[in-house]
């Protein structure tokens, strides 16, 4: 019975196994994917110290991961541009603001460049016409947008005639040594711009880069020129011939015709000159008029419905009567700063017929009471 008991049982009949087939991931794949789930985490110090620990590291990181692809840098040094020289040939897009690198660091750094599709160097007061020519040479079959703000030495945009067709974004904000010929010969073959940043530089006519850009771009949406040249006597003329007889509508979604001086303008655009152009945006968001002290009330009944930014400060006689602006329900900020004829009563009234107003700045407006202010504030 105990034998019996402690008998090994009969084996039970098991059909085959069966086994499915897994197709093994190479190798290289799972590191690739590994290396850059890593790296997308440091910062380029942090790479560039891996990179240096042996020639496989500095391969695999130079050929198998996508951090080069778009690269953000603020404050870079020239030995920070030296140490990624090697690594300069795989970037596409550079945005490298505020360096304080040199002039001779950043021609190593163009030189060493290729199919850039982004430039951006705003910020970085040692970049010069020899290192933006060279950028623009060694990128000239791919460059889409490039950015230059404050960079002071660049004093033409002819490296960018070539590809300028395939240009998408031009921002040269405060280039003071640009001049509007030099502007308009990029622009007038730029028929695939969609955003201009022209801001601060007092050599470029703003209402002649206004009706070229217009003209030569049927694709901008975005068009800055605040704080440029004056406007002459004759820009209410040219706007009226330029845009009364246009049927078809703009694209623009922003524009900045502010004056550089807002409280001391003798800008001469009046509303008949304004409001052709106006009328032709249907999908205008954002408008600043800043300094345009030339310009009546009635020019808020002429703005675009859609319109949710406005900034009219320093336009005295536009300011005296805001009831125009409830032809703008959907307005969600407004600029009045320093106007002094506006009133707690106009504030009061803009607080019960726009809803969306999340944003009015009054700083400034000595009419304007504590209370109303405050009241403004919590929005």
């Amino acid at each position: 019975m105990a034998l019996a008991l402690h008998a090994t049982p009969a084996p039970v009949p098991r059909g085959p196994i069966h086994v499915t087939p897994m197709t093994p991931a190479p190798l290289a794949t799972v590191n690739d994917d590994l290396l850059n789930a890593v790296t997308g985490f440091l910062a380029v110090e942090d790479v560039l110290a891996a990179a240096a620990t042996s020639r496989a590291m500095f391969r695999s990181i130079h050929d198998h991961t996508t951090y080069w692809r778009d690269l953000e840098l603020n404050g870079a040094t020239s030995e920070l541009l030296q140490r990624l020289l090697p690594f300069a040939s795989v970037m596409r897009c550079v945005r490298f603001r505020k360096s304080t690198a040199s002039t001779d660091a950043w021609l190593a750094f163009a030189q060493s460049t290729r199919d850039l599709t982004v430039l951006d160097v705003s910020g970085s007061k040692h970049v010069t016409d020899d290192v933006f020519r060279l950028f623009c040479a060694r990128s000239a079959t791919t460059l889409r947008e490039v950015a230059a703000d404050n960079c002071s030495w660049i004093s033409t945009l002819a490296p960018m005639l070539p590809f300028a067709p395939s240009l998408r974004a031009l921002s040269f904000n405060r280039c003071r040594q640009l001049v509007t010929a030099d502007v308009l010969d990029v622009v007038s073959q730029a028929p695939q711009l969609v955003s201009l940043d022209l801001k601060g530089n007092p050599k470029v006519s703003p209402s002649t880069v206004v009706m070229t850009a217009i003209a030569s771009c049927p694709q901008l949406k975005v068009l800055t020129l605040g704080g440029s040249g004056r406007y002459t006597k004759d820009v209410n003329a040219e706007f009226i011939q330029a845009f009364s007889s246009q049927n078809q509508a703009i694209a623009l979604e922003c524009l900045d015709l502010s004056c550089s001086n807002p409280f001391g303008s003798r800008s001469p655009l009046v509303d008949d000159g304004l409001v052709p152009l106006l009328q032709l945006c249907p999908n205008m968001r954002a408008l600043y008029l800043k300094g345009q002290s030339n310009l009546s009330s009635h020019i808020f009944c002429a703005l675009p419905p859609q319109l949710k930014t406005l900034d009219v400060t320093g336009c005295a006689m536009a300011t005296a009567n805001l009831d125009g602006l409830a032809c703008l329900p959907f307005l969600e900020e407004l600029v009045l700063y320093a106007c002094n004829n506006v009133t707690d009563d106009a504030l009061l009234r803009l607080k019960v017929t726009h809803p969306h107003l999340v944003k009015l700045d009054v700083e400034g407006c000595t009419a304007v009471s504590a209370e109303v202010r405050d009241l403004f504030s919590q929005c």
